[in-house]
């Protein structure tokens, strides 16, 4: 559509029946018919459900107005297309501005019917399809995300239908499985993927809407090999009633090889020299070693002390850099702690080991021995490893669940929690992270829940609770709790708890099938063999491990309704179950203990729990039945019996020092280490009944004091201590008798320097990581911004092609017709064609000098050379002598600052003062005395340059276009539109600034600052 407004005016009111009806003929939801120059001349009034807008608010607008700035030229260009075409059309979906200010997406067709008497116009149907653009839009982005996620994540992801294909599969799928293709892949039945057939019979039992969680099977490749994947799958269904299932596989077999390897390690370690894990030696230095524990023997791989020494201490390292460190900080300090270096078994394998060792010097001349200990710390930083793996894993399991759950500590103080704990607690996972309920619910409330926890926590029972909570908007919430309790190996105890809101009644069947299938997931889950019984003492339910239990002691395949007491009759088992089943039925909570010496099933301890069944009124229904083996932990405890009279020998052995004081703080017990570094401080020889801090340095007593006197209050002290250059870890533990009473405090400290320098190391590395990656971020802006401009310059050529085309070819068409008419009148004069040729070549002239200065002023080079300011601007005048007004207007300059040199790129100051200048000339006012007033001023930072005339002015809806490319502010105006254009180009160019300020009618005000580089000069020169 052209930017020149129509000479027609528009028709109002209505049209003509016949036009109203040719109108009608083209016609969807809005009609709005233009005349050549894409003026509105009517409107239907159903445009009024479009955009809003009536008529009159139509009628004598140009339409492009109404059209998205970034899809005007579109426009344009589509009506420029149908106007060259009588009885063209053509169809656009494009932005259409509202009454209300907004943007909403329209489909029009414009049809050209100018040579239509009937209609003599351009006319315009359309509809609103915002929605189904918007719709359209979302649908590709999800798409594209989905793509994307699918494609990049390392896990296998799949959709099917049970038991048929696989409807889609991504490419980590594929490479898991071996296959290469979709097609390929849906060869074989679903089923052939699994090794063993009871996981595919697991996953076709899943009729229903239901999950399959984190399960490890056995899959097989296409070509034969066998891998472990961790598979977690869904069942879904349609509104139609068909089912499909949706799921993820993980290659977990280095994981399952990794934790056998660990299992068969520990068992090892487990039997080797009473549990001693540290590698003892004893050696002359740098030549045989006089004494080794197996432990060492067994970490190097030697079966002897003599095949050991037929190499030397210093092969048993594998970085040579390493043994030179432990040899220079023996002879240098006469001692080193955990030191880390790599060791090498007698196979060649390498391992890592931290070693601490101390040198003697012998009596009598006898010379120097080493005694150390070396302890194996590769499986440290693996397990390490694999804790990170294992958090992280558990984490994304519980997030994958739609329910809130959460793990609380013996305080109340969650410690974990999912996503769906966060959002119904309505807080952030910082916020809840170590809180508990009474940080966020009143008294009444958290009690209750407290109450429930202890009860978990005493009995390791599981409960089923109904609670009421307050949200943070003042909403009651009815809840449905089920809390059970873990133990780890350490015997701290945790609760954890799933929440289901059972709010509305409506819900309440869906929310207890939910709790079933939690339910069903936890007993599965656990190691415990769990089963519950009715009055009858018959089966209502029983997990997995207690059918097994079942099948292996009694011989058969329990089901639910089944009679307990049918399969213990007559056995050892009857004479203790049964009495306890009794009690509990008569409500009581209670724990039993026994040994089971069945022929299938020898020497093993079980911890059984009874938990009474209570109904809604309170009477006993039946009872839960929690049975854990307990033999290992038995056996622990036996071993730990054994393992005190070894203890000396461990104390003795280990590179931390040990230390137990009575509440007096004298020395009750203390190991070799300690005694050596009381030794080394202060040169005493400690004994029993000593006092603790009487032979320690002053700053170390002030800074352990305060930690001592708080164990002895009963509370556990972990406390890291600088001493000089080197750094130490204390864990102080209170000892207390039978009556709970604080009797003394025991002292593990080791020294940690090393980790403390490794952890300095770290900090370090990470700062430099952060202030890569901003670099990194600068640099993609950089990019991001060269990119925009190269876009920009792509459409300011199509622009300048297009302009160039026509301003060139306008003055030669002129010239040509005048030279016919000049051949054609043999009686007229020549001089007045030569003259109007003489204006059109000048014009011709004027457009390429300032096609010229834009080349100049775009291309990238910029030169630095001293500018003479003052020179310029005369020159520049005296370019323009040609102009008619030229002694019409009365020049002024004024310059200041001219004894400091002013450095900048040449070309284009020129060009940038000859433009602002020409245009004082051309635009000057004939009824006024015309002036022209030039003031610069010079600084070693910049020059500042103001040109200033009392011309035709600009007006103000003009002023903010006049830097637009080929945009003329007057249609007086006869140059190529790019003067101003280029000004602002070159004024961007040398970072400079420019600024406008005009009144029509009275004259403009142009400042320049431009940068003054006289510094760059002289770094060249």
């Amino acid at each position: 559509m052209r930017t020149k407004k129509s000479d027609s005016k528009p028709i109002a009111g209505n049209l003509s029946a016949s036009r109203y009806k040719a109108l009608l003929e083209h016609a969807y939801d809005g009609v709005v018919l233009y005349d050549g120059q894409g003026v509105v001349q009517f409107a239907s009034s159903s445009v009024k459900k479009v955009g809003g807008f009536t008529t009159f608010d139509l009628v004598g607008k140009r339409g492009d107005e109404f059209i998205h700035p970034d899809e005007r030229e579109a426009a344009r260009d589509a009506f420029r297309k149908v106007l060259l075409n009588q009885g063209k059309s053509i169809s656009l979906t494009q932005r259409f501005l509202t009454k209300k200010g907004t943007y909403i997406w329209c489909e029009y067709t414009l049809t050209n019917l100018l040579h239509n008497p009937e209609v003599r116009g351009i006319i315009s149907n359309f509809r609103n399809v915002h929605d189904r653009v918007e719709a359209v839009n979302q649908a590709a982005e999800s798409q594209r995300v989905f793509s994307l996620l699918s494609e990049h994540i390392s896990d296998g992801i799949f959709l099917g239908i049970p038991q048929r294909k696989f409807q889609f599969v991504n490419k980590a799928f594929l490479q898991l499985t071996g296959y290469t293709s979709l097609d390929d892949l849906n060869s074989i039945k679903p089923q052939q993927l699994f090794a063993e057939r009871k996981v595919w019979n697991k996953i076709r039992q899943l009729q229903a809407p239901g999950r399959i969680k984190s399960m490890e099977a056995l899959f097989k490749k296409k070509n034969g090999e066998i891998f472990w994947g961790l598979i977690s799958l869904s069942v879904f269904r349609d509104s139609e009633g068909h089912s499909f299932f949706v799921g993820s596989v993980r290659d977990v077999s280095q994981q399952k090889e990794a934790e056998s390897k660990l299992l068969t390690t520990q068992h090892l370690l487990t039997s080797i020299n009473l549990n001693i894990t540290e590698g003892i030696y004893r050696n002359v230095p740098g030549k045989q070693f006089v004494y080794t524990n197996p432990a060492f023997l067994n970490m190097f791989g030697f079966k002897s002390l003599e095949e050991l020494n037929k190499i030397k201490p210093r092969q048993l390292y594998a970085d040579r850099k390493h043994y030179e460190k432990v040899r220079n900080e023996l002879a240098r300090y006469g001692q080193v702690q955990n030191i880390e270096a790599l060791f090498r078994k007698s196979n060649g394998e390498t391992f890592w080991g931290s070693v601490s060792s101390i040198l003697i010097k012998q009596k009598r001349g006898k010379g120097q021995i080493i005694d150390g200990a070396i302890r194996d710390i590769t499986r440290q930083k693996e397990s390490e490893i694999r804790l990170q793996e294992s958090q992280s894993f558990l984490t994304n399991v519980m997030n994958t669940v739609a329910a809130p759950i959460f793990v609380k500590d013996k305080h109340h103080r969650w410690i974990m929690f999912n996503d769906a704990f966060c959002s119904f607690m309505n807080r952030s996972a910082k916020e809840l992270q170590n809180k508990s309920d009474k940080d966020f619910l009143s008294p009444k409330e958290y009690k209750v829940f407290w109450k429930v926890d202890s009860e978990v926590l005493r009995t390791g029972g599981v409960v089923l609770s109904r609670e009421t909570v307050t949200t943070k908007r003042g909403n009651t919430r009815n809840l449905l709790t089920f809390k059970s309790r873990y133990q780890n190996e350490k015997g701290d105890r945790f609760v954890i708890g799933f929440i289901m809101d059972v709010t509305e009644i409506q819900k309440v069947e869906d929310e207890i099938l939910k709790l079933n299938a939690n339910l069903r997931g936890i007993m599965e889950s656990t190691r415990e063999s769990i089963y519950a019984l009715d009055r009858n003492f018959c089966y209502t339910a029983f997990n997995h491990n207690h059918a097994r239990m079942a099948r292996l002691l009694y011989g058969t395949d329990i089901q639910v309704g089944d009679k307990k007491l049918d399969f213990i009759k007559g056995t050892k088992e009857e004479k203790w179950l049964l009495p306890e089943l009794r009690k509990a039925m008569r409500g009581e909570n209670h724990i039993s203990l026994h040994q089971i010496d069945h022929s299938k099933y020898k020497s093993r301890w079980i911890q059984t729990t009874y938990n009474p069944i209570f109904n809604k009124q309170g009477k006993v229904d039946g009872v839960a039945v929690f049975v854990r083996d307990i033999t290992e932990m038995m056996d622990t405890q036996q071993a730990l019996s054994h393992s005190n009279a070894t203890l000396r020998g461990v104390l003795q052995s280990t590179t931390d020092r040990i230390i137990a004081l009575d509440d007096k703080l004298n020395y009750v017990l203390f190991n070799e280490s300690h005694a050596r570094n009381i030794k080394q401080f202060s040169g005493v020889d400690v004994r029993p009944g000593d006092n603790f801090i009487k032979n320690l340095p002053k700053p170390i007593v002030q800074k352990a004091l305060p930690h001592l006197k708080r164990a002895l209050k009963g509370k556990p002290v972990m406390v890291e201590l600088g001493m000089g250059e080197r750094f130490v870890e204390a864990l102080i533990n209170p000892i207390k008798d039978n009556a709970n009473k604080v009797i003394g405090i025991t002292l593990f400290v080791r020294d940690i320097t090393q980790r403390k320098r490794t952890e300095q190391k770290l900090r370090v590395l990470n700062e430099t990581l952060v202030q890569q990656n901003q670099q990194l971020a600068a640099q993609e802006e950089e990019l991001k911004a060269t990119l925009e401009e190269l876009s920009e310059r792509n459409f300011e050529l199509d622009q300048i092609m297009y302009k160039t085309s026509h301003d060139l070819r306008s003055p030669l068409s002129s010239i040509l017709g005048l030279v016919n008419l000049a051949r054609m009148d043999t009686e007229g004069s020549q001089r007045e064609y030569l003259e109007k040729i003489e204006g059109r070549i000048k014009k011709l002239d004027e457009f390429i000098k300032s096609m010229l200065n834009y080349a100049r002023v775009s291309r990238d080079e910029t030169g630095y050379e001293e500018v003479d300011l003052d020179a310029v601007t005369r020159e520049c005048i005296q370019e323009l002598e040609y102009l008619e007004n030229f002694s019409a207007v009365q020049v002024t300059r004024n310059f200041t600052g001219t004894e400091t040199p002013f450095v900048n790129d040449l070309v284009r100051v020129k060009i940038v003062i000859g433009n602002i200048i020409s245009n004082a000339y051309k635009y000057y006012n004939p009824h006024v005395k015309s002036t022209l007033k030039i003031a610069v001023n010079v600084t070693p930072q910049q020059a500042i340059i103001v040109i200033k005339d009392n011309g035709i002015g600009i007006r103000d809806e003009h002023t903010d276009k006049i830097f637009d490319m080929f945009y003329r502010a007057t249609e007086s105006s006869q140059g190529s539109g790019l003067g101003m254009y280029i000004v602002k180009q070159a004024v961007e160019k040398l970072n400079g600034k420019i600024e406008v300020k005009s009144k029509f009618g009275k004259g403009t005000t142009i400042t320049v600052a431009l940068p003054n580089h006289r510094k760059r000069l002289k770094e060249r020169s």
